[in-house]
Order: structure tokens, then C-alpha cells, then sequence
């Protein structure tokens, strides 16, 4: 019996440690966890300068006062990168529609500057059908990219052949340039639903008012 005793009281405390470390049961991994916790504490993104497809600088904050749909490839990806972005431009399309159409713009940020130049990132784009208005496509020295990269979470490992290993999400960024959201790139209807709840919530608050 008592051993049986001893043994529930373990189980017990592993229930415990468990409930405490995946929020509920709701988070298994480490990058749920992160998820959820960008969700209920949004994160301050660095005021870093980027270059775009037509060789004019932005940053994040450029977007304040308006939703970001931001992701990250690179052009020579020869598998992930573009089913990325295909998705990002059935997002692109599927905003279009939108009520809030004109307050929510798309940014794709390549990780491998030297290949992606302006030049390159434009017939990127342009391979997409990107109106270079609401979706850009931009790219920074090394130095300048790792902090971005570090802020939201991407891990970028270069391979023998060119090609990177990478994890792979949207980002949703809020009206206060932060990170407010990370979903799957391939649940467009979840992201979709995400920004409308941000959208909604910026029309419920006293005194908002549109762009």
C-alpha cells in the first residue's frame, strides 16, 4: 500500500509539473509554448533598416498603425521557401477581399543578402504577382538580419549546398510594429481568422478610428 501511495503522489507531481509547463495541456512543445506566450505577451521587434525590391529602405515600424504579415525565405530554396510563398500570396489575394484591406500589408524578408539582391527579390516577387504597394520583398547585411531573426524566432543553419535549413511560420505584427502572433504558413483560414481578431479588437476599443 504503500508503495502505491508513493507512487501516486509521483504521478501526481509529474500531472502537476506537466499542467504548469504546457499551459494547461494546451502546449507539447517548445515552439507552442512560444507561440502561445507571443499571443499573451507580445513581443517589441528591433528598429532595424531593411532595403527593399526597388533599393528604397523600411523597417517594421514604417508599419505602425497597421497589421504586418511578415515571413522569411530565400529565392534559391529549391523546396520550402516556395510553398511559403504561394501561400503568402493567397494570403495576399484573400486580403484583397477584405474589409480591412488597406490596413493589412505583407512583407517577405530574404536571409541570404548575398544572392538576394533588389533585383532579385523583384522578379521574385514579381514571379508571385506581388503588387509592390502592399507586398515587399526586402533583405539586410548579416549583421543587421540576426537581430531581426532572433527577435521572432528563426533559426537559419547554411548547408554545403546553398541551400538553408529553417524553421518556417507567418508573423503576425500589430499596430505597435509587435510581434503579436506566429501561425502554421500552411492554415491560411487560421491566420486569416488571426489578423480579422486583431482587427476587430483595434474596432472595438474607444476613440479607434480607421487610417
Amino acid at each position: 500500500m504503500k508503495k502505491i501511495f508513493l507512487n501516486a503522489i509521483v504521478v501526481a507531481a509529474g500531472v502537476s509539473v506537466l499542467w504548469q509547463t504546457t499551459n494547461g495541456f494546451t502546449t507539447f512543445t517548445s515552439e507552442q509554448l512560444r507561440r502561445s506566450e507571443v499571443r499573451a505577451n507580445p513581443i517589441e521587434l528591433p528598429k532595424v533598416v531593411l532595403g527593399d525590391q526597388d533599393k528604397q529602405t523600411l523597417s517594421i515600424q514604417d508599419y505602425q498603425g497597421r497589421l504586418l504579415l511578415l515571413d522569411f525565405i530565400f529565392t534559391h530554396c529549391s523546396n520550402l521557401c516556395p510553398r511559403m510563398t504561394n501561400n503568402m500570396q493567397k494570403l495576399y489575394q484573400q486580403t484583397e477581399n477584405a474589409a480591412w484591406r488597406d490596413e493589412v500589408f505583407l512583407l517577405t524578408v530574404s536571409f541570404d543578402p548575398q544572392r538576394d539582391t533588389p533585383d532579385r527579390l523583384k522578379a521574385y516577387g514579381k514571379q508571385f504577382g506581388a503588387d509592390f504597394h502592399r507586398w515587399k520583398f526586402a533583405s539586410a547585411k548579416q549583421s543587421v538580419l540576426q537581430e531581426l531573426l532572433d527577435a521572432v524566432g528563426i533559426v537559419v543553419i547554411p548547408q554545403d549546398d546553398g541551400q538553408f535549413q529553417h524553421n518556417a511560420a507567418v508573423h503576425i505584427v500589430d499596430r505597435q510594429s509587435r510581434l503579436a502572433d506566429i501561425r502554421d504558413y500552411e492554415k491560411l483560414d487560421v491566420i486569416v481568422e488571426a489578423v480579422d481578431a486583431l482587427m476587430s479588437d483595434r474596432m472595438e476599443k474607444p476613440g479607434s478610428q480607421g487610417l
